[in-house]
């Protein structure tokens, strides 16, 4: 598989002056490093590019001339991650900071984006006031308004700090997990919109509020995952359900563990209860305490589609899988 997008990773643990030091921005990108660079598979996703303060002296200047070589590149993806202190100046609002205490406006960055032809750019921003990038109040030449086909993902609000934990900052910890495939959708794709979704659930009210900042035509997949449902299963959905509000009727051929089984109709269970499992299917006309699939084939009711199911029904109807 090609390598179609490109990621610069960028950690910051150890700065000078009065910054004070942080504790897992370099694991974080060692660790982002590693989902990012292949699908769960093994295949190749993205070309990756680390810059952390391990490896020398990292600047604003540095980070921004990074910036701008990824997005300038002839790739069809781009994403940037920046993990370390950041701050709000007077004139030039949300900044990132250096390892050296130099600033990197957002509204430099977001200048970047929007001037790249990389068709697909996400921004993914751990550090305080996060948020404040493509604020309202900051209209000048535009860089409020967020450019097509850009994602930002940012850790907090704009008057929000973004908390470290035991192993890293807080929200790249949930974006990993998210990536490893937590945020992953039926077929396993891991879209930015999916993240920001496992994000969201996964802050309490009290606590940092990631931010979603988004123009899109299309989501934008960050990471293949094995899929909830083999797409072959997938795919037989129509033949299952000739009808997608149709009830599937079951009996107890269908279970393996009757004497009396069908084997073709059990590997038919098989697959509805795989889509069971990831909510595409449902059993019907059984009590609460007996809603599970071996009760709809053993009491010979049925099954039908959920929502979700008839989306994915279209899907295979249609040969988009």
């Amino acid at each position: 598989m090609q390598v179609s997008g490109g990621a610069l990773l960028v950690g910051i643990d150890r700065y000078q002056g009065a910054w004070p030091a942080l504790s897992g921005c370099v694991r974080d990108v060692d660790h982002l490093d590693d989902l990012l660079s292949r699908h769960e598979d093994g295949s190749p996703n993205f070309s990756t590019t680390t810059m952390v303060s391990s490896d020398g002296l990292v600047t604003a200047d540095l980070v921004l001339d990074r910036i701008t070589r990824l997005l300038d590149a002839d790739i069809s993806r781009a994403m940037v991650h920046f993990s370390g202190h950041g701050t709000v100046d007077g004139d030039d609002g949300g900044c990132l900071v250096g390892q050296d205490g130099s600033t990197l406006p957002l509204t430099h960055v977001m200048r970047r984006f929007r001037d790249s032809r990389v068709p697909q750019k996400v921004l993914t921003l751990d550090c305080c006031f996060a948020g404040s990038v493509a604020l309202d109040r900051m209209l000048r030449d535009e860089v409020s308004v967020i450019p097509d086909g850009v994602v930002v993902l940012a850790a907090s609000r704009a008057d929000e700090p973004a908390l470290e934990g035991v192993e890293g900052g807080v929200f790249t910890s949930y974006l990993r997990s998210g990536l490893a495939g937590g945020a992953k959708d039926v077929v396993g794709t891991v879209t930015a919109a999916g993240l920001y979704a496992y994000l969201d659930e996964a802050f309490g009210v009290m606590e940092q509020r990631p931010v979603l900042k988004a123009n899109l035509r299309r989501l934008v997949p960050l990471r293949s995952c094995h899929p909830q449902v083999p797409l072959p299963v997938l795919r037989r959905l129509p033949q299952h359900f000739p009808d997608p509000d149709e009830v599937f009727a079951l009996d107890p051929s269908h279970e393996p563990t009757m004497d009396d089984h069908d084997p073709a109709r059990v590997a038919v269970f098989k697959d509805l209860q795989k889509c069971a499992s990831a909510r595409l299917v449902v059993p019907v006309d059984l009590p609460p305490e007996e809603e599970h699939m071996y009760f709809a084939a053993i009491r010979s009711t049925g099954c039908r589609l959920t929502r979700l199911g008839q989306r994915y029904w279209r899907l295979a109807e249609d040969g988009r899988l």
